[in-house]
């Protein structure tokens, strides 16, 4: 059989365990002959590095094992000269040749340009890489690049422009260091988002003490902690992690005092974890972040959801030891049994957190403390303006600021008479799957009666607030087009859909991982389905946006499982079993660092300059280029060196901002 070609794009969590898994596979009948990463940033490890807050390093700690797994693979495609001997080497890792390709946006389009394409963006000159140069090249390909787009408020709520109004994805973006949120200039970054730049400081300036973050999930916990817990650069625990220190600075000088969690459903349908609420009750003792009691109301409705969910998973387990399964089949009821017992445990749990928490004693007031407070059945209808901010007072390059927010106020659906066995919970908020916008529409109605669903009062309530963060979750894409003239071509637009998209969940199709090319498309640009190469899906884009990153793993670990039980019906041919595209070659010949670490030392010049917040850890000499590991490489050890000099034997690393 033909050894296995693969190309992953993305380098998040999900194609890292899924490149491991490839590398490690103790199958002996699925010779691996390369393992070629490929990704749009200069540096990889996606939202491990992007995503993840701060203050919780324990959980980047699975880049240390995707470090180990690719020195291996690199050691020993050196002692074998890249040959896969039928399994993994003495320590446990195969030797095919792993390549990482960083600053390469693999785009939807043929190869009809000579060279590979360039596009301008915040983080500086990615290169534009043809999708059918991977159909020639590879056998096997596993679209692993994630969700990165926030899902919005919807048209419906006025006011989003305001001065003070944000993304999560761009505020966590920022405090992360991703590029996108610290661009080389200014201009470039208002160039990029074709109006004001940087809205997140926005949200953080001097004179904001309220901050509302629309959304209940983990990533709202995550903002709020950061914006509670910033205090001086120097004694602050964020000060030791790998926030950037022109972020911290910025965090530092900021006067927030209450953050207020606002959420569509009632208490108990929050999409936090546990882990997560334990974390936030505990800062009050430790920080002097003190949670605002539940309202008596609140508590109430959130133990009489728990209370009705308990029947729902009670008439589940009666019926199943009846043999009572309905149109669903013993499997699927079996499963839908074990799914309501398991949520009840977890929203018990979270309601009787939150209770406590409640009731624990707080501090005297002595002394100045700060606060959260979760605020349950409430929409936004409108982000509104402050007081004489819209002639002027307070405005920004002609934007208003944000003074208040209108609500519709929700409640519980009554729920039918009896309990129906079959009824379920609602997905979490953050599932693009069944999650509409929060500009209009009404939850999705999986069974009767429906467990945590709201409808509107008719009641509207207005509250004062500086800023407006919200967190509704990620929402996949589809491969992106060119960025040149050619993205809007027809041919494009058929490329595009030669790889199926789910437009209503935002993820790909696919069949636990599987993915079948889109015949119809692939007629059109005068493909033969049967000479492309296999192509699976993991992580986000494949399954939305949900779970931790453990999910990732299993998925990553199943998608890859399969591609090699199916890998003996290959039979497309490659000319050269180990060597990327011919234009990464090219790119490479003409633009890489260096052979040597010496060269590439020689050629990556790290450098400090101003940033609107700071002086910023900045690096010359990748922008334009095709970065390899041993690039990466070199700008982790820099990054760590700028840490230790900037705090030593204490920060982790000081994050390069910017690459020209």
């Amino acid at each position: 059989m033909q050894p296995i070609k693969l190309a992953i794009i993305g380098s998040g969590p999900s194609a890292f365990y899924a490149a491991t898994r490839a590398l490690t596979s103790p199958s002996t009948s699925a010779p691996i002959s390369a393992v070629h990463i490929y990704e749009s940033l200069p540096t990889p490890f996606g939202l491990v590095r992007a995503g993840v807050a701060p203050d919780h390093p324990d959980v980047k700690n699975v880049t240390h094992r995707f470090t180990e797994v690719v020195r291996s693979a690199l050691v020993n495609q050196q002692s074998t000269g890249g040959v896969d001997t039928g399994g993994p080497s003495s320590d446990g890792v195969r030797a095919g040749t792993f390549r990482f390709f960083g600053n390469v946006r693999v785009v939807a389009a043929g190869s009809s340009p000579s060279s590979l394409g360039a596009a301008q963006g915040t983080a500086g000159t990615a290169l534009e890489l043809p999708l059918q140069d991977l159909l020639r090249h590879y056998t096997h390909i596993i679209l692993a690049y994630g969700s990165a787009q926030a899902r919005t408020l919807g048209s419906r709520v006025t006011g989003q422009d305001l001065r003070g109004v944000c993304s999560a994805l761009d505020f966590v973006n920022w405090y992360n260091g991703h590029p996108d949120a610290h661009p080389a200039t200014t201009a470039a970054a208002a160039a990029e988002r074709n109006g004001p730049a940087s809205p997140w400081l926005d949200v953080v300036r001097p004179d904001a003490r309220h901050v509302s973050i629309i959304g209940a999930g983990n990533v709202a916990l995550d903002v709020a902690r950061i914006l509670l817990r910033a205090r001086s650069p120097t004694s602050s625990f964020l000060a030791r992690t790998d926030i950037p220190s022109p972020v911290l600075s910025r965090l530092a000088d900021t006067r927030v005092e209450h953050v207020s969690i606002v959420a569509r459903r009632g208490v108990a349908q929050v999409a936090f974890t546990n882990k997560e609420v334990r974390e936030m009750l505990t800062l009050g003792e430790s920080e002097g972040i003190d949670f605002v009691p539940l309202s008596k109301e609140s508590g109430e409705l959130a133990l009489e959801d728990v209370a009705r969910l308990k029947q729902l998973s009670d008439g589940a387990t009666r019926s199943l030891k009846a043999g009572e399964f309905g149109s669903m089949g013993k499997e699927a009821f079996t499963k839908h049994a074990s799914e309501l017992s398991g949520e009840l445990r977890i929203r018990k749990r979270l309601v009787d957190l939150l209770i406590k928490g409640s009731k624990a004693p707080k501090p005297d007031a002595a002394g100045h403390r700060k606060s959260w407070s979760l605020e349950p059945f409430r929409a936004p209808e409108a982000i509104q303006p402050s007081t004489g901010s819209s002639s002027g007072e307070g405005s920004s390059q002609g934007r208003a600021q944000v003074g208040s927010i209108r609500w519709s106020v929700t409640e519980p659906v009554p729920s039918s008479s009896g309990t129906s066995a079959s009824a379920a919970p609602s997905p979490a908020p953050t599932s693009p799957a069944e999650t509409p916008t929060w500009g209009g529409g009404s939850p999705p109605q999986l069974t009767e009666p429906q467990w945590g669903s709201v409808r509107s009062t008719g009641k509207m309530l207005t509250t004062d607030t500086d800023s407006v963060v919200y967190s509704l979750g990620y929402v996949g894409a589809p491969l992106p087009l060119p960025s040149d003239a050619s993205g809007q071509s027809a041919a494009s637009q058929k490329w595009q859909q030669l790889i199926p998209f789910d437009q209503r969940r935002a993820v790909i199709k696919n069949d636990k991982g599987s993915v079948e090319w889109n015949s119809e498309a692939a007629a059109q640009l005068g493909l033969d389905i049967e000479e492309l190469p296999r192509v699976y899906t993991t992580g986000w884009i494949g399954r939305g946006p949900v779970g931790v990153i453990a999910t990732t793993m299993y998925d990553a670990y199943d998608t890859v499982d399969l591609m090699l039980s199916q890998a003996s019906s290959t039979t497309k041919d490659i000319s050269d079993p180990a060597a990327p595209p011919s234009r990464i070659q090219d790119a490479l010949l003409a633009h890489r660092t260096g052979q040597s670490s010496s060269e590439r030392r020689g050629v990556l010049t790290p450098r400090t300059k101003k940033g609107p917040t700071g002086a910023e850890l900045a690096i010359d000499g990748l922008a334009g280029r095709v970065v390899e590991w041993e690039d990466w490489e070199i700008v982790d050890e820099f990054e760590r060196a700028a840490g230790a000099a900037h705090m030593p034997d204490a920060k982790e690393r000081e994050k390069v901002l910017t690459f020209t």
